[in-house]
Parts: C-alpha cells; structure tokens; sequence
C-alpha cells in the first residue's frame, strides 16, 4: 500500500462521515479542522518527506503539573 492510499480515505456510518486517520490508525468523524489536518499531514508526508512514525496528533502534553 502506497502513501497516498492511506490518505483521504471517506466511509459513512451512522449517518455520518469518517475519514481514516493514519497518524492514529482510525476512523474519525470527518469536521472541516479534521479535513485540514489530514490535508497538512499528507503534504507533510507525501512532498516533505516526514516519516508518519514521527509524526503525532491530538497529544496531551506536561508542563510541570498542568496537563494541556
């Protein structure tokens, strides 16, 4: 499987549409700032050359006690 096939793929379920998330290996419902992330990381992917497994998205992160 290429690339380019992991991104962009739509399904519908629920009366609502998902789209495949290959950073977090699922389905997610389909929102425009979804749509836009997708789009980023597959420019990110496919005309940068950043490796999906360094790649991370929707992380909670520690500052000292505060978790943001």
């Amino acid at each position: 499987m290429n690339k380019s096939s992991l991104f962009l793929q739509t399904s519908q379920r629920n009366n609502q549409t998902y789209i495949f998330d290959p950073v977090r290996k699922k389905a997610v419902i389909l929102t425009p700032e979804e749509w836009i992330r997708q789009q980023i990381l597959q420019y990110m992917t496919e005309q940068l050359g950043y490796p999906l497994s360094l790649i991370s998205v929707e992380k909670q992160i520690r500052i000292g006690s505060l978790r943001k």
